[in-house]
C-alpha cells in the first residue's frame, strides 16, 4: 500500500467518524419504520443495533373500496370493522403512519426485555417469548415499558400496532406477566406473549379418493400389489368431500386470498352384498369392511372375500401381505413343475395358504397353516405355525412341521416329522424321521427318533441351548447371571467398606448414646451436634442394611436362575437318540451341557448296529458318558 492509499483510508475513517458524530436525535414520520431506521443507520454509518426509537404517534387509515380515499380511523370505526366483518372483505384496506423519535441506543439499569420472536408462515399469528433472563423490576410504569418495547418489535417486522381486532390477547398477556412479577418477583420459565392474532386463511379441501386398502403397496417400490388383505372394520376406501376455503388477513393488514375450489364429481361405489358398509358425514364418505378377507374392485363394485384362488403369485398380481391375522384362505393353483406357483422374490402373507406348485428363489412366505404340494427353492424363507411340505430345500421356521422329503433344507421348529431325509439340518424339541440318509444334522432338546437309518456322516445332537424356544431363554438367563454377579461384586465392595466404618465408630457412638441419655435424665440441654452425629450414624446404618438386603435379593435371584438352568440340564439326561434300525458306523452322537459348558461325543462303530437308544449318564464328579442300549425299555 502506497502513501497515497494510506492517506485515502485515513480520510475515509475521518469522514465516517464525522458522519457518526453529526447524528443527533431526530423526529421522523414514516409508514415503514424498519426501512427508515435502516436508511438512517446507513446515512450516518451506524450499526442498526446502535440506534433506538420511541413511538410518538400512530395514525391508522382505512378505505372500503379501491377507488375511495383513505380516511383516518377512530374508535367508532374500529368497532365497526369487527362487527361488519370488513377484515374479510377483499376491497377493504388498512395502512398506518408513524411518528417516531430516533436516537442512540442506551442500556437501561432497570429494564431489558429479552426473548425470541416467533410467527407462523402466513404471519397471521405472532408471539414474543419472554426469557427469564429479562430485567423486569415491578413498578407502575412496567406495563407501559413492556407494551412500548413489544410495539417496537412489531414495527420492525412491519406489523400494524394499536389495532384492537388483532391485539386483544396482547394486552391480557402483558397483564398476566405483570401480575406474576408482582406476586413472585420474577418469571422462572419462558413466558409467551401473543403479539398479534389476525385471520388465518383456510385452504380449500379438494375432493380426494383415498384407497386405504392399498396402503401396504407403498412398502414396495417396484412391485404393485393387486391382492389386498383387510380386516373387519378397516376402511377400504375414503372419499374426502370438497370444502370451500376461507380468506384471511395477516398482522401487516394485508389481505390473503386462497385459491378457488374447482367443482368435482364425487364418485359412488357399490358394495357386493353385505361385505362392506358405507358411512357418511359432512367431511367424508367411508366404505368399511364388514369381514376379514381380501378386497378387490370390479369396476366400482367392492368385494371382500375370505377365500381367494389365483393361478400364480408374480409381478402381475403383486405381493400378498398383511393377512396373517385375517382368517382368510389363499389357494395358488399353478401346478406345472416347469413353473413356480410363487415366483422369484415374491412375498405371501396369509392365514391359510395352499400352494399346489413350487416356491421360487428368494420368495418369502408367512402363514398360520401352510401346505406346499410342490417344492421350495433353497433360497426361499418360510414361517408357518403348522406346515405340510412335499419337498423342502429352503429355510422353514414354525411349530409343527411335516416334510415328505428333505433335500438340503433347514428346519427350526418345536415338533418335526420327516418321511425321508436326503440331506439338510433340523433343530427342534422333538424330531422324528422315517427314513434317514447321509450328511444330515439333527439337533433336539428332548428326542431324536429314526425309524430306518441308512446312511453315515450324520450328526445327532442333544442341546437345549440351540432349540429356538429355549435358546433365547438360555442366553438371556446366562447374561442375567453375569449382570447379577457384577452387581453383587459392586454392592459387596460397598457393603464391606460400610461395615468397617460402622465397626470403627460403634464404640464412640455407644458412648454418645449414653451421654445423651444421661443429659435427658438430668434435664440438661442436649447439644444439637450430638443429635446430628447420631442421626448421621443411624442413617448410615440404615443405608448399609439396605445394601445388605439388596445383596440377599441378588443372591436369591442368581440361585433361582441357576436352578432353572439346572432343571433344563437335567432334562438333557432324559433326552434320547433312537434308531429303531440300529446305528451303522461313522455317525456321531453328541450331548451338550449348559453349566458347565461341555460337549460329550460318541462316534458309532460297526458293533453299534444292535444299539437302538443312546442317552447321557452321570457317573458322578462330572464324569459324563454316552451309553447305548438295545431298546427303549432297558434305558
Amino acid at each position: 500500500m502506497g502513501l497515497f492509499d494510506i492517506f485515502k483510508t485515513k480520510q475515509k475513517d475521518i469522514e465516517s467518524d464525522n458522519k457518526e458524530a453529526k447524528f443527533t436525535t431526530q423526529i421522523v414520520k414514516t409508514d415503514n419504520v424498519s426501512k427508515s431506521l435502516s436508511e438512517i443507520a446507513k446515512k450516518y454509518n451506524l450499526a442498526l443495533s446502535s440506534i433506538d426509537f420511541d413511538i410518538l404517534n400512530v395514525e391508522t387509515y382505512i378505505r372500503l373500496h379501491k377507488n375511495d380515499d383513505f380516511v383516518l380511523m377512530d374508535d367508532e370505526t374500529e368497532n365497526l370493522i369487527i362487527k361488519e366483518k370488513l377484515l374479510l372483505n377483499e376491497d377493504f384496506e388498512i395502512k398506518q403512519s408513524y411518528e417516531i423519535r430516533v436516537q442512540k441506543f442506551k442500556f437501561s439499569d432497570d429494564f431489558e426485555l429479552i426473548g425470541k420472536f416467533q410467527a407462523n408462515k402466513s404471519l397471521t399469528r405472532a408471539t414474543f417469548v419472554v426469557s427469564p433472563n429479562s430485567l423486569l423490576n415491578y413498578s407502575n410504569k412496567l406495563e407501559s415499558q413492556i407494551l412500548d418495547e413489544l410495539y417496537k418489535k412489531k414495527l420492525k417486522s412491519q406489523m400494524i400496532i394499536q389495532f384492537k381486532p388483532f391485539e386483544e390477547k396482547l394486552l391480557d398477556d402483558i397483564k398476566n406477566l405483570i401480575t406474576k412479577i408482582r406476586v413472585v418477583g420474577m418469571i422462572e420459565d419462558d413466558f409467551p406473549i401473543t403479539l398479534c392474532e389476525a385471520i388465518t386463511p383456510i385452504e380449500p379441501i379438494k375432493m380426494e379418493v383415498i384407497e386405504h386398502y392399498k396402503a401396504l403397496a407403498k412398502e414396495d417400490e417396484f412391485v404393485k400389489e393387486l391382492i389386498y388383505p383387510i380386516k373387519k372394520d378397516d376402511v377400504i376406501i375414503e372419499i374426502i368431500k370438497p370444502q370451500e376455503g376461507k380468506n384471511g388477513r395477516n398482522c401487516r393488514g394485508e389481505y390473503i386470498k386462497v385459491s378457488e375450489l374447482k367443482e368435482s364429481k364425487i364418485p359412488e361405489f357399490k358394495i357386493n352384498g353385505n361385505e362392506a358398509i358405507k358411512k357418511e358425514d359432512t367431511e367424508s364418505i367411508k366404505y368399511i369392511s364388514n369381514k376379514n378377507g381380501y378386497v378387490y374392485l370390479k369396476g366400482n363394485v367392492i368385494f371382500v372375500k375370505d377365500e381367494l384362488e389365483v393361478n400364480q403369485i408374480s409381478l402381475k398380481t403383486g405381493n400378498v401381505k398383511g393377512a396373517l391375522e385375517s382368517d382368510v384362505k389363499l389357494e395358488i393353483n399353478e401346478s406345472d413343475v416347469m413353473k413356480d406357483a410363487i415366483r422369484d422374490g415374491m412375498i405371501v402373507e396369509t392365514t391359510d395358504l395352499l400352494v399346489k406348485g413350487n416356491v421360487g428363489n428368494n420368495s418369502k412366505i408367512k402363514a398360520k397353516k401352510l401346505v406346499i404340494e410342490g417344492q421350495t427353492h433353497r433360497n426361499s424363507k418360510i414361517a408357518a405355525i403348522k406346515s405340510d411340505i412335499n419337498i423342502h430345500r429352503g429355510l422353514l421356521k414354525g411349530k409343527e412341521v411335516l416334510i415328505h422329503r428333505l433335500e438340503g433344507g433347514r428346519v427350526e421348529a418345536e415338533k418335526v416329522h420327516i418321511k425321508q431325509a436326503i440331506s439338510g439340518k433340523v433343530i427342534a424339541k422333538e424330531i422324528t424321521v422315517e427314513l434317514l440318509g447321509s450328511h444330515i444334522t439333527l439337533i433336539a432338546s428332548d428326542l431324536i427318533e429314526i425309524q430306518t437309518l441308512k446312511g453315515s456322516e450324520n450328526k445327532f445332537i442333544i442341546d437345549e441351548s440351540q432349540v429356538e424356544h429355549k435358546a433365547e431363554y438360555v442366553v438371556k438367563q446366562e447374561e442375567t447371571i453375569k449382570e447379577l454377579e457384577r452387581k453383587f461384586r459392586q454392592y459387596k465392595e460397598k457393603y464391606d467398606i460400610n461395615k468397617q466404618i460402622i465397626l470403627r465408630n460403634k464404640f464412640s457412638i455407644n458412648e454418645l448414646k449414653e451421654k445423651i441419655n444421661e443429659y435427658k435424665q438430668n434435664n440438661l440441654p442436649i447439644k444439637s451436634v450430638w443429635l446430628q452425629k447420631l442421626k448421621k450414624y443411624n442413617d448410615f446404618v440404615k443405608q448399609t442394611k439396605k445394601i445388605e438386603d439388596t445383596l440377599k435379593e441378588i443372591k436369591e435371584k442368581m440361585e433361582f436362575i441357576k436352578n432353572e438352568l439346572n432343571q433344563l440340564q437335567n432334562s438333557t439326561f432324559l433326552a434320547k437318540v433312537i434308531s429303531h434300525s440300529g446305528f451303522p458306523e461313522f455317525n456321531r452322537v453328541e450331548f451338550h451341557l449348559i453349566e458347565p459348558p461341555m460337549k460329550i461325543t460318541y462316534d458309532t462303530k460297526e458293533t453299534d448296529r444292535d444299539i437302538e437308544v443312546f442317552m447321557l449318564k452321570d457317573s458322578g464328579e462330572m464324569d459324563y458318558k454316552i451309553v447305548g442300549s438295545k431298546d427303549d425299555s432297558s434305558s
